[in-house]
């Protein structure tokens, strides 16, 4: 298409245009992110994975299987039901981290009394920067006869604080900042150019 006489490339609003539409990436980009980690942290509240009844009185392994899916979290933890008794400060238990093909487990002791509480539960053990699947092992070596028949529940779940809703925060706001600066370019360029044009004479 030739140009008219005096008509100059609009090379300002192409140049707006390419950054505008970079923008509008960072948007897009940015508001996935916010979808992602608002949906994940909502999960990780509450997912509760491998939940599984045990019996603290008798000895033997548990096995609770558990995903590292929600990355932003700080790790996953063995939490314990029924954990504010006192008689449960005496199990003597060891727990494991294991993935896949792992032959030689490290084994780490627990003292429950040293654990830390919430509420009515314990946390036993805490994995950072696990792999995306793997099991936590519990293995009772001192069981507690007065546990017996007292039904309690052991779960994995996701370690969370405000940090993650931070993050969620952020990308929201990366999102939003890109969207109106996009907006507000090609709404510019949009107005400017029809201005241009009925400025311009008419050709007979």
């Amino acid at each position: 298409m030739s140009q008219a006489p005096g008509q100059r490339f609009p090379i300002g609003r192409v140049i707006l245009c390419i950054i505008g539409s970079g923008l509008l990436c960072i948007c897009v980009f940015f508001t996935s992110e916010y979808v992602r980690v608002s949906r994940g942290l909502e999960l990780a509240r509450t997912a509760r994975m491998g939940e599984v009844l045990v019996d603290l009185s008798k000895a033997g392994q548990v096995r609770v299987p558990a995903r590292f899916e929600f990355r932003e979290a700080h790790g996953i933890a063995l939490r314990l039901t029924g954990g504010s008794g006192t008689s449960i400060d005496e199990l003597g238990a060891r727990v494991a981290v294991a993935a896949e093909g792992d032959r030689e487990l490290e084994w780490q002791n627990i003292e429950l009394r040293y654990c830390r509480r919430d509420g009515d539960e314990v946390e036993l053990f805490m994995a950072g920067g696990a792999p995306k699947e793997f099991a936590f092992l519990l293995d009772v070596q001192r069981p507690v006869a007065a546990l017996a028949g007292q039904e309690r529940k052991l779960y994995a779940k996701y370690e969370v604080c405000g940090l993650e809703g931070l993050i969620a925060l952020v990308s929201g706001a990366f999102a939003i900042g890109g969207g109106v600066l996009s907006v507000a370019i090609f709404g510019g360029v949009m107005s400017y150019t029809r201005k241009r044009r009925r400025a311009m004479p008419t050709q007979v």
